[in-house]
């Protein structure tokens, strides 16, 4: 949605401590993982994506499995916990 990405950035500027997203809601699921992962990395925060109903196989097309959030992590350098 339009202005979205300004109003995370203003709450992480005014001290919010976590990033997130809802990729599976977004006509540009692949663009939404990117600016979440550039949000956390510039203010150094973690991130919480809202995937756990739509990561069925029929969404993967969609830019909202997991292994896409995975890639995007680790283009940032970070890694899961186990």
């Amino acid at each position: 949605m339009p202005g979205t990405e300004a109003l995370l950035r203003e709450a992480l500027r005014m001290g919010a401590d976590l990033v997130g997203g809802v990729p599976y809601n977004d006509t540009d699921a692949h663009r939404h993982i990117a600016i979440v992962f550039d949000l956390a990395a510039e203010f150094g925060v973690n991130v919480d994506f809202h995937a756990d109903f739509f990561d069925e196989p029929q969404h993967r097309q969609r830019g909202t499995s997991r292994r896409r959030r995975c890639n995007a992590a680790g283009k940032v350098g970070w890694r899961w916990a186990t």
